[in-house]
């Protein structure tokens, strides 16, 4: 077996999904037949968790804002030539919700044709847009990004008063890449016990702790996500697939 370095093994922890299916199996083997790479393995696991439970910088739920544009700066320009089906295709934008304090905001977008909304999360930091989720206070609705901090075609909000509306942003305290054939117990940064259990094509996640600071849990499998309030030790999500990877992201 290729020895692996510290690095392949750092990136194995913190950021799996850059990962390859096949690059990560070749990885867990190395680690699971070398003694020298398991202790590192280990060892980063460890110093990670208290990294994460120590740092101040790795917020995982951020407040945002309505920023209120001046309505008397000028407007896009228009050009006379352009058709009504260009118009109709046309975006505008419904709202922007900023943090000053983390340079993060997300974007509302309205298509013009069918009130349809999408949602664009941008920060220097891409882990704050990963699979974010934007939780609206009033009404209470939780809209879930994709890997890339987007996500399109909301109906039915566009009547809602974006510039008053109250809002958090909650990011992914820690992603785990679970293949539902090998489900195995883990343990978060927070020290609490993950258990998971393949019934079928449904896979349910056990908490071990009573009292869980976590509140959401989302599961991503390719294309398909679906999103739980934490409010039981047990949570069951149906899978499309168990012959595919998947993805669950812990909230606070």
């Amino acid at each position: 077996m290729k020895r692996i370095s510290e690095h392949t093994i750092e990136q194995y922890i913190r950021f799996s999904y850059e990962l390859s299916t096949a690059k990560k199996e070749e990885i867990r083997k190395a680690i699971e037949e070398s003694a020298e790479a398991k202790k590192i393995y280990e060892f980063l696991v460890k110093y990670y968790q208290e990294l994460d439970r120590l740092s101040d910088t790795r917020t995982s739920i951020i407040s945002l804002k309505a920023f209120r544009y001046d309505s008397k700066e000028p407007g896009p320009v228009v050009l006379a030539a352009m058709t009504s089906e260009q118009k109709k295709r046309s975006l505008t934008t419904k709202a922007t919700l900023v943090s000053e304090e983390y340079k993060t905001l997300v974007r509302v977008l309205e298509k013009e044709a069918d009130h349809s909304l999408q949602f664009h999360v941008i920060s220097g930091d891409s882990d704050r847009s990963r699979y974010a989720i934007l939780s609206l206070v009033n009404p209470e609705i939780d809209l879930v990004t994709d890997q890339n901090g987007k996500l399109k075609d909301v109906r039915n909000l566009s009547d809602l008063n974006w510039d008053s509306i109250s809002s958090i942003l909650r990011v992914p305290v820690m992603l785990v890449e679970v293949d539902p054939k090998k489900t195995e117990a883990f343990r978060l940064a927070n020290q609490e016990s993950v258990g998971l259990g393949l019934h079928g094509k449904t896979l349910e996640v056990h908490l071990s702790e009573e009292k869980t600071r976590f509140s959401r849990m989302l599961l991503v499998q390719e294309e398909y996500s679906e999103l739980k309030v934490i409010n039981q030790q047990k949570l069951s999500f149906e899978l499309p697939s168990v012959d595919k990877e998947c993805t669950l992201c812990f909230y606070e």
